[in-house]
């Protein structure tokens, strides 16, 4: 298996990862939709300034997997 392969199992598990915990998170959270926005600071916002907030939460997200992928690759070689 090629150094491109093994980069691409590492961010796919990273991947099916975060999706999991995602679902499981959505599934066992204590609090209702609007607790969470509550929570989240989402509520009073409107839809577009929701949507940048999140998209902001994902980029970072990608960026920390992709900086782990990186250190995964280095021990790999």
């Amino acid at each position: 298996m090629n150094g491109t392969k093994k980069a691409a199992l590492i961010i796919g598990g990273f991947m099916a990862g975060f999706l999991i915990g995602v679902v499981t998170t959505s599934l066992l959270t204590p609090w209702s939709g609007v607790e969470a926005q509550d929570k989240l600071g989402l509520r009073e916002l409107p839809v577009s300034e929701k949507l940048r907030k999140l998209k902001e939460l994902v980029d970072e997200v990608e960026e920390e997997l992709s900086k782990d992928a990186e250190s995964l690759e280095e021990v790999a070689e």
